[in-house]
Order: C-alpha cells, then structure tokens, then sequence
C-alpha cells in the first residue's frame, strides 16, 4: 500500500495550467519500477500495477495508519522540503529554460528544481567549458517529472546551466 500525500492541490482547481507552480508533478509514490497500468477500483481508490506484477493501492494519509517512514511512502517532504522556492525546467528555451529565472532567494532557503520537460536535464553550477563548472553544485541527470533541491547558505549571484543542453541557463541571486 502506497499513501497519497497531496500537498497544495488548491492551485488546481481552475483545471488550467496557467502558472509555473501548476506545472509541478502530483508525485504519489516511488519505486513502482516500469508501471504498465492505472486503474480506479471499485472502492474509489488508485490502483497501480507494476512490470513485476506487484499490485499497489494508492490511500490518502489521512485514512491510513501506517507510519510515515514506510519504505515506498512518497510524502512531500521527500519530493520537496517545507517553504521550498519550486522552479520548472521548462526545456531547451535559453534563458528561459528554467522558470522562474533568474530567481531571488534568501540566505538558507532551499530551492527544488521539478523537470517538466520530457528529457533529462541538468543543474550544473558554472558555464559550459569553464574549469569550474559544477564545482559549487552538480545535479546529474534529473529525470523527466523528477526533482532536485539545494539549500543556498552563502549570498553571491549563481549562474547554473544544463551540461547536455549548454543553451539552457540559468541564475541564482541569494541576498
């Protein structure tokens, strides 16, 4: 059994993606492996059937009692930390890759990436070519629908890029 953690669904209820955060993944739970079908069974609650044959169902929180640190359990704070600053790699769009940028944070906020494109990308400190790149922070690849987080501690202007699409960049201005 997997447990449906929903966090702020409230931006939703117009039905329309007209705003960056709306174009953030509802993510459920993990570690499905290759998911060959989703059903909503007669008890109203989600089904999902993995490769392996494994039959999962998918139930809020607040009707389970299992503990939070269930292995398999995909609540927020694992997908994206409490008071995270969310930007939307939007795909290959030059400066206007990652959305919002460039994006103003404080000293010690944490900023999690959500890759809404259908490729994988990349967060890499630096520019491309530049011996330094990647020495501060270094993504690896962030998957289609999958986040990234990092936490800021030192002010300074942080210029960021994706090391397989070069054209995309990014900046990071922490006062």
């Amino acid at each position: 059994m997997i447990l449906l953690s929903l966090g702020n669904v409230s931006i939703l209820v117009d039905n329309q993606v007209d705003e960056t955060t709306e174009n953030q993944p509802l993510i459920f739970g993990q570690g499905f492996g290759g998911i060959t079908d989703l059903q909503v069974g007669p008890d109203g609650y989600l089904y999902v059937l993995s490769y392996t044959g494994a039959l999962y169902r998918i139930v809020p929180i607040s009707e389970s009692n299992t503990p939070k640190n269930q292995p398999g359990l995909a609540d927020q704070s694992e997908t994206q930390s409490a008071g995270s600053i969310p930007v939307v790699i939007a795909g290959i769009k030059g400066d206007q890759s990652y959305s919002p940028n460039p994006i103003r944070i404080e000293s010690g906020q944490t900023i999690t990436w959500h890759n809404g494109d259908t490729v994988s990308h990349t967060v890499t400190s630096g520019q491309d070519n530049n011996e330094n790149e990647g020495a501060l922070f270094d993504s690896d690849a962030i998957i289609p629908n999958q986040p990234y987080s990092l936490t800021f501690d030192s002010t300074g202007e942080f210029k960021y890029y994706c090391i397989y699409h070069p054209s995309m960049v990014g900046e990071v201005i922490v006062e």
